[in-house]
Parts: structure tokens; sequence; C-alpha cells
């Protein structure tokens, strides 16, 4: 019953995916990638951390950084053009 319920979700789930690829301009899906990808860091960061793993975990949390900082002075970029 847990599996049937599990498989319930991931379809909803794949198709509210879905609408939202048929209905986004470029932009959004750009801006939807790179916080499901610093969401997806997040939480592996966190996994890291309470593992026990911590020089992992400290080495992901310098790369999220340089990356945020990269994505942050783009952005900075385009508002001032």
């Amino acid at each position: 019953m847990p599996y049937l319920i599990l498989v319930f979700g991931v379809l909803i789930g794949l198709y509210a995916l879905f609408r939202f690829f048929v209905n986004a301009e470029i932009a959004q899906v750009k801006a939807a990638m790179i916080a499901g990808g610093f969401g997806f860091a997040g939480l592996a960061l966190l996994f890291l951390a309470m593992s026990g793993r911590l020089v992992p975990a400290l080495v992901l949390l310098a790369a999220m950084s340089f990356a945020g900082v990269l994505v942050w002075r783009k952005r900075c970029r385009k508002k001032r053009s």
C-alpha cells in the first residue's frame, strides 16, 4: 500500500512538472533549474553534515558558495544593463 501511494504521488509530480514545462517561459525554466540545483545541493550538504562526513560537506558548501556568487554577479550585471 505505501508503494501505491508513492507511485501515485510520483505520477502527480511528473504531471505537474510536465504542465510547468508546457506553460513556462525560458527565464522561468532557468530559474527553476537553478533553484532545484541549489535545493538538491543543500539537501546533500545537510545529509553529509548529519551523517558525520564533515570534509565532503565543507567541500560542497564551498562549491555552493562559489556557484552562488557567480549566479548573483550574473544577475547584478543583467540589472545594470
